[in-house]
């Protein structure tokens, strides 16, 4: 898996180099690019697909001690245990991934996802977004509302929603 230096460190991702637009794939805490394994699958023949490991708890690479760790620095089917597993291993048994984890954490702002929706009605170019209809953290009402935001900012509807119902797992 190639790897980048950033300021805060070293993260690991998934590039595809394929033909086509790019699509950049992002996971949750405690994942990591494998969360998007299917996806990427799909999406590698017509389209260039990046997907990195981020500092978020399933990391193999420590990050930088000596700086902060914030989102701006930086189912209903079961995940298979053995991913599951891979995911936590890191988290569990490393304690650097251990004071990555808990520093990203702490820098998270109280008022973050608020400050992104106001993003989004500022962004002004296409977007596509992708939901699971069963998906159980996020549901799709979520996608509506954010669609909603993301269109009404660029004053013409250039959103999609795209149900996915085969899930992360």
């Amino acid at each position: 898996m190639p790897e980048i230096q950033l300021t805060a460190g070293t993260v690991a991702y998934e590039d595809t180099g394929g033909p086509g637009p790019v699509v950049v794939l992002l996971h949750g805490l405690v994942h990591d690019a494998t969360v998007w394994r299917k996806v990427v699958a799909d999406l590698r023949a017509d389209h260039r697909v990046l997907a990195p490991t981020l500092p978020y708890g399933a990391h193999r690479i420590p990050m930088r001690p000596d700086v902060p760790l914030t989102p701006d620095s930086v189912a209903k089917r079961p995940v298979p245990d053995e991913i599951l597993d891979g995911w936590l291993r890191p988290l569990l048994t490393e304690p650097a991934i251990r004071a990555d984890f808990r520093r990203d954490n702490r820098g998270v702002r109280r008022t973050e996802l608020l400050e992104a929706v106001d993003g989004l009605r500022k962004f002004d170019k296409p977007a596509l977004v992708v939901w699971a209809t069963e998906d159980r953290m996020m549901p799709r009402a979520r996608a509506q509302a954010g669609r909603r935001t993301a269109a009404g900012a660029a004053r013409r509807d250039r959103g999609q929603l795209h149900a996915d119902r085969r899930g992360p797992a």
